[in-house]
């Protein structure tokens, strides 16, 4: 029996401000986590990362899934990794994260590691 999965990264650089913030970056695992369409079991979580490497690690559970981001504020990047069982829409969620980081400059790479 194959199981289907649905798996990719997202990685946005030249991004705004919002890559610092901590509330707007557990918003954002949320409002992902509500797109894939499923329960939040643990989180979000979001550390700040030490002075030397400035940035947020943000993780949300989610039930047969997970979502991470990953907030460079060195780097001006921001990298998100959403992986579920279930099917979800991701041109929705790379929506959600150019409205929320990108600036007129910022750059998209997109790797899709599975879909179905």
């Amino acid at each position: 029996m194959k199981i289907k999965k649905y798996h990719q990264i997202f990685d946005i650089d030249n991004c705004n401000k919002n890559i610092k913030d901590d509330q707007i970056l557990r918003d954002t695992l949320q409002k992902i986590a509500a797109e894939v369409g499923t329960k939040v079991s643990e989180g979000p979580v979001n550390e700040e990362c030490s002075p030397e490497n400035s940035g947020y690690s943000g993780l949300c559970v989610v039930e047969h899934a997970r979502v991470a981001l990953q907030a460079s504020g060195e780097t001006n990047t921001i990298h998100a990794d959403i992986f579920s069982f279930k099917e979800w829409d991701k041109e929705k969620i790379l929506k959600l994260l150019l409205d929320t980081f990108s600036t007129k400059t910022s750059e998209v790479k997109n790797k899709e590691m599975w879909w179905g």
